[in-house]
């Protein structure tokens, strides 16, 4: 059996770098409801630097795909209020760690992860239907599932 190739250890630390952005925001958000700019931010430079050492030709559609969650997910916010800035700039960092490609898949992923959980919570749990849940948890399933596809090679 071969080893692997040198882009699959680029892939393994670029999969590295973000879980460690990802954890953290997922357990804060769960905790406190809110999600710090230094993981969010953090995470997304961090990327994006080693994306200009190790593969800069990707760099474009991944900040488009950056750009796109962060105005969609901005939109939402102005219409909904229903996020937290810190979503907004998650899912720029989302966006720029799965590209373009694949961040719809988080999204869908994210938002029926949460909406089962929601109908869970409310109807089984009892819980108020106002009451506000942390999102970050869900976007990150939904970017774990976006890169889980993006590995296997589904294309969409």
């Amino acid at each position: 059996m071969p080893p692997p190739s040198c882009s699959s250890y680029a892939d393994m630390c670029r999969i590295s770098l973000f879980c460690l952005a990802a954890a953290p925001i997922t357990l804060v958000d769960l905790r406190e409801r809110c999600i710090p700019d230094a993981l969010s931010l953090g995470g997304l430079f961090a990327l994006a630097a080693w994306d200009a050492a190790v593969q800069p030709r990707v760099i474009p559609m991944e900040a488009a795909a950056a750009a796109l969650g962060f105005a969609l997910f901005w939109a939402l916010r102005l219409a909904t209020r229903g996020l937290g800035f810190g979503d907004v700039k998650y899912a720029a960092l989302i966006g720029f760690f799965v590209g373009l490609r694949y961040w719809f898949v988080a999204i869908f992923v994210a938002a029926l992860g949460a909406l089962l959980y929601w109908v869970f919570a409310v109807y089984r749990l009892r819980r108020p239907p106002r009451e506000r849940i942390a999102f970050a948890p869900f976007l990150t399933l939904g970017a774990m599932a976006a890169c889980a596809l993006r590995i296997a090679g589904q294309s969409l």
